[in-house]
């Protein structure tokens, strides 16, 4: 639906309640990192030139979280195999000592 603002009074067109200068969307993170995306490699079309802020790009942060992820799991499966290995000396020592 369009809004007619030439059938509208001054005061009506120029009520900031109604038609504000920023409009906000809530869109999740990852959709924004594939339009991101995609407009770096030039994979979308647009009518107009693209433009997307340092800060934008700022808050998206491109780093590679999966490979954190992937290396955070791949400490912890080291931690856990290590407190396994302690946890078997443990118990060979105590049976060690009941004998």
């Amino acid at each position: 639906m369009e809004i007619e603002l030439f059938y509208m009074l001054p005061w009506q067109r120029n009520n900031k309640k109604w038609f504000s200068d920023w409009i906000y969307y809530d869109i999740p993170i990852t959709k924004i990192r594939k339009l991101i995306n995609a407009i770096d490699n030039e994979q979308t079309v647009f009518n107009y030139s693209s433009f997307i802020s340092k800060k934008l790009r700022e808050l998206v942060v491109f780093s590679d979280d999966n490979n954190k992820l992937e290396k955070k799991v791949d400490q912890l499966t080291k931690q856990n195999i290590e407190l396994k290995q302690q946890i078997e000396c443990i118990i060979n020592y105590f049976e060690v000592d009941q004998e």
